[in-house]
Parts: C-alpha cells; structure tokens; sequence
C-alpha cells in the first residue's frame, strides 16, 4: 500500500468529514496523541502511513471511512501518477499533518464544549 495515501485520506477526512471524529466514540479526544505519534515519526511516511491506518481502526468506523477515503483516492489518481498540483506534496504534508491534525482537534473541542453550554441551557 502507498503510505502517503493514508495520511492525505486522512487529512481529507480531518476537514471534509469532521463529524466522524465526533461520533466515532469520540475519537477527536485522542486526536493530541496522534498528532504526537506523527510528529515523533518525523520523514518516515511509510511508518507515518501504518500509523494513521492502526489508530484509526483502533475508533470505531474510522478504518471504514479511511479505507473507503483510501479507495475514492485511488480512483482519482493512478497509484503511478504524480498528484496534480493542487494536493500538497507530500514531504509538506508530514511535516504539517500535526499542526492540521490539532487545528481540527481545538475545533472540535470548541464545538464539544459549545454542545455541553447548549444542553445545560437547556436543563435550566
């Protein structure tokens, strides 16, 4: 398998789909600790790459939703062809996947934290 695809898959699923970290036994809360792992792993993409791949089968439909990411890539780009130039390259892309992956962390813990203010207004 080619380890860059898992991390643009990702990246992908990160700011199209950022629901699925929500409802997925709330994966978004370990989101730190994979931004972590990516950071310690610095150029290593085929490690980068087995490592998005075990933590997101590790919450829920995640690996689902990456694989099937994974296969919607593959249709759109021949594993041979160069990514057209609107994708970032890849070796950008390892270095910022960490600052991307909590950027969508804080995002999604303001949502969280603005869903625990509505409910208890609610209750009140």
């Amino acid at each position: 398998m080619n380890p860059e695809i898992n991390l643009i898959a990702l990246m992908t699923l990160l700011t199209e789909y950022p629901e699925i970290f929500q409802s997925e036994l709330e994966a978004w809360k370990d989101l730190p600790n994979l931004a972590k792992a990516i950071t310690n792993l610095a150029d290593n993409e085929s490690a980068i790459g087995d490592t998005i791949k075990h933590w997101c089968t590790q919450h829920g439909d995640l690996g689902e939703a990456l694989r099937d990411e994974i296969n919607e890539l593959r249709e759109i780009y021949d594993p041979g062809d160069a990514l057209p130039s609107t994708v970032e390259p890849i070796a950008n892309l390892t270095k910022r996947a960490p600052e991307i992956i909590m950027k969508a962390y804080e995002e999604m813990q303001k949502l969280d934290q603005k869903k625990i203010a509505d409910t208890q207004n609610e209750s009140k």
